[in-house]
């Protein structure tokens, strides 16, 4: 029972990364003490320092143009096997921890903000469907979110970004679309 008490104990008056461990300090019959629980969390890998100076990664920018997955605001003169540093955004990808990335392909906070800001003025265009300019914008700020989240990034500049990317300002420019979207009987709402 002392070892629950003191796991519990850990875990509540620690952060919300050290209440996962690993199923390895367990599954071998590990120590329990509080110290082996903090050993085995996640929010001891040092944070990532980003050092990629693109919006997209060289790499990732590269395998996408071979495998023609390019959205087309990153399509360099609408050619779906082509793009440019200065165009593509870094897609946001799922099982990403930073112990398996590298920091060549993580964007460091200036280049974030940058980019941000880049995906911002795209919500004024109307060369393209809503749709498919709300799944573009989703999707890259939520790979912005990610590079942000790896590298612990806090402070007020992160506390802005996060405003801008799922603030109110966001909602309400997806809300007057929409409505606009009914109004024309583009849209039905059940």
């Amino acid at each position: 029972m002392e070892r629950r008490g003191r796991q519990r104990n850990h875990s509540s008056s620690s952060s919300r990364g050290s209440r996962s461990t690993t199923a390895k300090s367990w599954s071998r019959g590990g120590t329990s003490s509080a110290d082996s629980v903090q050993n085995a969390t996640v929010s001891d890998a040092p944070p990532i320092a980003g050092t990629c100076t693109l919006m997209c990664p060289e790499a990732e920018r590269a395998q996408r143009e071979r495998l023609r997955d390019l959205a087309p605001f990153e399509r360099l003169n609408g050619n779906p096997a082509q793009s440019s540093p200065s165009i593509a955004i870094k897609k946001f990808f799922r099982t990403m921890s930073s112990k398996q990335v590298e920091p060549s392909d993580v964007r460091p906070l200036p280049v974030l903000e940058d980019t941000l800001d880049y995906l911002l003025k795209l919500f004024d265009t109307r060369d393209y469907p809503f749709e498919v300019v709300h799944d573009f914008l989703f999707d890259r700020t939520r790979s912005i979110r990610q590079d942000l989240s790896m590298q612990n990034i806090v402070g007020e500049k992160a506390i802005q970004m996060y405003q801008k990317m799922g603030g109110t300002g966001y909602h309400v420019f997806v809300h007057c679309e929409v409505v606009v979207f009914v109004e024309k009987g583009l849209l039905r709402v059940q």
